[in-house]
């Protein structure tokens, strides 16, 4: 009975510490990224599109320090954090600004996703607002055209109207759709999209208008 018993509680103590070690590693299973899924095994392999291609390669530990090895030679070194309502795995390389987070689960990844495309789709619009208000205030005034022929102009008033002495350009009105664009409206009605291009050199405003080279007078 008494060896049925040690039997037994040995069982149970190895099974307890095969338990612990496991538990121990908290970092195995799959992480999730904005761009890629990073997956740790115990057997001191993980696999991840952006470091191994989708190859198992080789990790080491050192206390919350994850050391992965990708088939190129490189090493990259995340930390482990646990915050308590959140898990990550944090990459920062010391040598540019590259950083990457993996989370333990999709959900948080997918959300991170949706904030940094949102925030990034607001900026690029508030770049493009602010383009097309620099493009609006330059192209304000009389150009000529380049090349000395100083009678053809083309006048854009701050109230949106233009006159001319171009051909098709006489008078009309006109609104910056973008930076690259203005919608003209001729005199007869008629409205076309106008590509459009305004540089600055020194001193000098230069205006692509369709075929004519323009400069501010």
């Amino acid at each position: 009975m008494k060896k049925i018993t040690l039997v037994i509680l040995s069982v149970i103590i190895v099974l307890s510490l095969a338990a612990c070690g496991k538990g121990a590693d908290k970092a195995i299973g799959t992480w999730y990224s904005t761009k890629d899924t990073l997956t740790i095994k115990e057997n001191n392999k993980y696999t991840s599109a952006w470091l191994t291609s989708g190859l198992e390669w080789n990790y080491s530990k050192d206390g919350n320090t994850y050391t992965f090895i990708s088939p190129y030679g490189s090493t990259y070194a995340f930390e482990y954090i646990d915050t308590g309502n959140q898990k990550t795995l944090y990459y920062e390389s010391s040598t540019s600004d590259l950083t990457r987070i993996y989370y333990d689960n999709k959900e948080q990844a997918d959300k991170v996703k949706e904030e940094q495309e949102a925030a990034a789709q607001e900026e690029k619009k508030e770049q493009e607002e602010k383009a097309a208000t620099e493009a609006t205030n330059a192209l304000v005034g009389t150009w000529a055209w380049e090349w000395g022929n100083y009678d053809r102009t083309i006048t854009f008033n701050s109230d949106n109207t233009y006159v001319g002495t171009v051909v098709g350009m006489e008078s009309g009105k006109y609104e910056i759709v973008d930076s690259k664009n203005v919608m003209i409206e001729r005199s007869t009605g008629e409205k076309y999209n106008q590509p459009i291009t305004i540089t600055k050199n020194d001193s000098t405003y230069k205006l692509k208008f369709g075929i004519l080279n323009l400069v501010k007078k």
